[in-house]
């Protein structure tokens, strides 16, 4: 009698199921009902006081998700030897300096009235670019500083983003056996990469002056019609994605699982102005970006315990997740809090300018922190997330 064999099971993060709704299918649900609401439904008390309530929860979400994944992404850099350290130097060791140097001239020149022919030269350069903006007219040296770090991070912010959710794709489509040329993949992520672009012109259209923490940073000045090209180009490479597809399903059968495509599809959703949920997009989104990154992160580390500690993996699990948890504390809010109070920053300069300056370090340096843990070729990588 013939045995039949079944298939091996397809592979995952921690279980098919429940990498779906890590990646990006619970956000698609809480999405779907804050956008639904939007509007009129919030003029509802049952409704809108859950709305009012999200500041106070995205911060205590940030204490168990979003400054762990932060941390994560240190761990994960520096516990793999010097070797790596000096191999990325630049990434590793010269940003975080360099961020430093930066934040503590900010500091420093504050209140230091701005006649640098180098931000007026900036400011003269990009108005003959056409944007009408105030970069490079700030009233003080430190504040106009502080204002292109913001920008920076925003800039990297985006960027990340997209790498983290092509990411994603990359491993999910090696866990399923779903197979792209080197082209192929260079499609998929200027799609990606479109969905950031999207999003960063759309915030700079128009000459603006906002704050983060009450530390002051302007807009690009970007014209009106660069808002409605990025839109154009976004959607063509969408189509474009689509039709690729489309065309290997027909040529090869294969159509890519929902597990691979549930990550870009809540990006999308998440970034695309046409479709924020201002709220979601404040408010719940790093949340669950951190709990995609999270996922990877469980992976890697539990495999990496299974060897290194067999007998007491899920001790020594415990104990990392609780070390990441306090160290994002301390890291995110204890310690800037306690140095603004300290040198009375809030009365000084109007700003909580350590919380500000923390936000824009991690921020920054955690995009080319993952610039160097996240590539196929990295020995980890190899080892504990794609066996």
């Amino acid at each position: 009698m013939d045995t039949v064999t079944s298939p091996p099971p397809l592979r995952s993060l921690t279980t098919r199921s429940l990498d779906f709704w890590m990646l990006g299918g619970a956000s698609l649900v809480l999405w779907a009902v804050m956008f639904t609401f939007e509007g009129d439904g919030r003029e509802a008390w049952a409704i809108n006081h859950h709305f009012l309530n999200l500041m106070a929860l995205s911060g205590s979400l940030a204490i168990v998700c979003n400054f762990p994944h932060f941390m994560a992404s240190y761990h994960l850099a520096y516990s793999q030897g010097r070797h790596l350290v000096l191999k990325h130097w630049f990434q590793l060791i010269a940003v975080p300096i360099g961020l430093i140097a930066a934040i503590g001239a900010g500091y420093a020149l504050y209140h230091e009235p701005s006649t640098s022919s180098v931000f007026s030269s900036l400011n003269a350069g990009l108005t003959a670019l056409g944007l009408d903006t105030q970069i490079g007219l700030g009233p003080t040296h430190g504040q106009e500083l502080m204002s292109l770090l913001i920008q920076v991070m925003f800039f990297t912010v985006g960027w990340h983003y997209a790498k983290q959710v092509y990411g994603c794709m990359r491993v999910m489509a090696n866990f399923d056996g779903y197979h792209l040329t080197p082209q192929q993949w260079r499609l998929v992520k200027g799609c990606l990469f479109a969905v950031w672009g999207t999003s960063f012109v759309h915030a700079n259209v128009g000459s603006d002056t906002r704050d983060m923490h009450g530390v002051g940073y302007v807009t690009l000045g970007l014209p009106e019609w660069a808002d409605a090209l990025s839109l154009v180009v976004f959607v063509y490479l969408f189509c474009a994605v689509v039709l690729l597809m489309r065309d290997i399903h027909k040529s090869t059968g294969q159509r890519p699982s929902i597990n691979m495509l549930v990550a870009p599809v809540a990006f999308i959703i998440w970034w695309l102005p046409p479709l924020v949920q201002t709220d979601f997009y404040i408010w719940i989104v790093p949340f669950f970006h951190s709990l995609q990154y999270l996922g990877f992160v469980y992976k890697i580390e539990g495999n990496r315990l299974k060897t290194t500690r067999p007998g007491a993996t899920s001790m020594w699990g415990g104990i990392t997740a609780l070390a990441l948890v306090v160290a994002g504390f301390v890291t995110f809010e204890l310690i800037p809090n306690t140095a603004d109070h300290f040198f009375d920053t809030q009365g000084e300069m109007g700003a909580w300018f350590f919380f500000a300056s923390a936000v824009i370090f991690i921020n920054v340096h955690h995009y080319f922190i993952d610039n160097v843990i996240w590539r196929f070729s990295n020995n980890r990588i190899r080892q504990f997330l794609l066996s």
